[in-house]
This record gives structure tokens, sequence and C-alpha cells, in this order.
């Protein structure tokens, strides 16, 4: 754990800077004192490595009474420097919190919450800083009981790929049951970039409107089996 002075800006990483996380509510700086988790910001940095553009820190530390003005009970993991409230956005536009929870949840976050159609709570708790090592939920319904996000959302990994254009990492391989076209895009209507022999293997890396993609393409996924 780290402290901090708002007077003093600091960058904590390549994309995040102390005052992000101050204690601020509706305008007003609670204390100048800003702690920060230094596992918090290298798990916020990941979200990045999945093409995202911008992570907006909403609400990071919260002193007891900065927490107890947003509702809280003024002992949170938000007081203790382990959470913030985000906003991510793909392209210029807020991914849905349910997105944005399913990634939160593959790159290991340990506290999880949808806050908003586009708000996601992530923190870093674990048994020995917090006294539950273990929370994902939804704020917006009362669930918390959440065991995947995935399902949750209604994705897999392959169509959560497909959501951020994240093509970096290989799901599985998948071979042509016959001569199929190589699309510029998931899109029938796109211009068709070559075709795909029968019986050639490929390495699938995303799944998109009915499409895998390919290192050369999209290809229709019913033309592609496992």
């Amino acid at each position: 754990m780290a402290a901090y002075s708002y007077k003093k800006n600091k960058q904590l990483s390549k994309h995040f800077n102390n005052r992000e996380f101050a204690s601020i509510v509706n305008g007003q700086l609670y204390t100048d004192r800003i702690l920060v988790n230094k596992k918090l910001v290298t798990m916020l940095e990941k979200f990045f490595d999945y093409g995202i553009g911008t992570v907006i820190v909403l609400s990071g530390y919260r002193n007891t009474a900065a927490d107890r003005a947003v509702g809280g009970d003024g002992y949170g993991a938000h007081t203790k420097g382990l959470a913030a409230d985000i906003v991510a956005y793909k392209n210029g536009k807020p991914l849905s919190s349910k997105v944005v929870a399913a990634l939160a949840s593959l790159i290991g976050f340990s506290g999880i919450g949808i806050t908003g159609p586009t708000g996601c709570h992530v923190d870093v708790r674990d048994g020995k800083n917090y006294k539950n090592a273990h929370w994902w939920g939804d704020e917006t319904t009362g669930n918390n009981y959440i065991k995947s996000f995935l399902n949750y959302a209604g994705l897999t990994r392959a169509t959560l790929y497909g959501t951020l254009g994240y093509y970096k990492k290989k799901l599985y391989s998948a071979t042509a049951i016959r001569q199929t076209p190589i699309y510029y895009l998931p899109n029938k209507g796109t211009a068709i970039k070559s075709r795909l022999k029968k019986g050639k293997k490929q390495k699938v890396y995303a799944e998109k409107n009915g499409f895998l993609k390919i290192s050369a393409g999209w290809v229709l996924k019913s033309d592609l089996k496992k």
C-alpha cells in the first residue's frame, strides 16, 4: 500500500496518476491523503492489454466520511485503497458493465461489482487485507453470488474477445470442413479477402456475429470444426 498527497501529482503507471484515485465526492476533496494499493494499479493496467482505449476512475480511495457520503459504511474496500469504480471505453464509446466485469474476471480481480449500465467496481481484496477474500456481484440487482461473469453476460471468452476486437491470444484450433471465403470483417457484406481450403487447420482468436477470427481474416463459424 502506498500513500500520496493530492497536492503533488505523481504518475503511478503508464495510464494512471495518484490524483485519479483522490477522495473526491460530488466535487469535494475530503482529504489530501490518497491510499492506492500498487496491485490495483497493476491490474487496472491489464485492461489496456485487451484493446481497451481508456479507463476512467470514477471513484478510487475514499476516507470514512467520503465513503459514507456515497452510502457506504465507512469501512469498505475503497477506504483501504483496494478499489476503483471505473468506466472503460473502446473506440471512444463506453463498454457495457457486463463486458467490463467479464474482462475483469479474466484479468483476475477478486472483487467485481456491476454498478450501472457502464459502471463497474473492481478491487484486489484478499484474506489478509479485507474481511472477505472474494466478492462478485451486481449492485443494480442485489445479486451477490455471481460465479461467472462470462455466463452472467451471456458471453464466452471467444465472443468477449470478438466484442473487444482482441485477436492476440489463440483460443483453440479448428479445421475447415469445406472451402470457405475469408472476409475482411465479420460480415458477409464485406469484400472477400481470399478462400480457405477444405481440411486446412487454423488458429482461432475470437468470435463475432457467427464468424471466427483467424490470422487471415474472418470465416463463418459453421464452416470450421474444432
